[in-house]
């Protein structure tokens, strides 16, 4: 994984990070993972268009989601789901310290199975 990429990627967590804002206390009607994961890849083709980066970004925000929806409220699922600009969705200060702790989790696996298919494939 390049190192603008990973930049890109924390920087837009870090947008995430600053986004407080109110959640919803419900947890009936949740968006599927899936829609979720689909919502935001479409707000990263549309801020970072299409591309070898892009699917990067997106394989971890999949990860990210995966490890985080539980933890997530409804708002920001649904926020998430609906394709928002990722530096628009709002999340609270609990939601902030899940995001943040999953994102460095999937970063390091992401990180660790690229190289080993980079060592590999050469």
């Amino acid at each position: 994984m390049t190192k603008s990429l990973v930049s890109k990627i924390v920087s837009v967590i870090a947008i995430l990070a600053l986004a407080f804002g109110l959640s919803a206390c419900g947890q009936d009607g949740k968006p599927d993972a899936e829609t979720v994961k689909a919502g935001v890849a479409k707000a990263i083709e549309s801020q970072f268009g299409t591309g070898a980066e892009s699917e990067k970004m997106i394989a971890t925000f999949n990860c990210i989601i995966d490890e985080a929806y539980d933890d997530l409220s409804l708002s920001t699922l649904l926020e998430f789901a609906q394709g928002k600009d990722l530096k628009d969705v709002q999340v609270g200060e609990e939601e902030t310290a899940v995001l943040q702790r999953v994102t460095k989790e999937c970063l390091a696996k992401l990180v660790s199975g690229s190289e080993t298919t980079e060592t590999t494939d050469n």
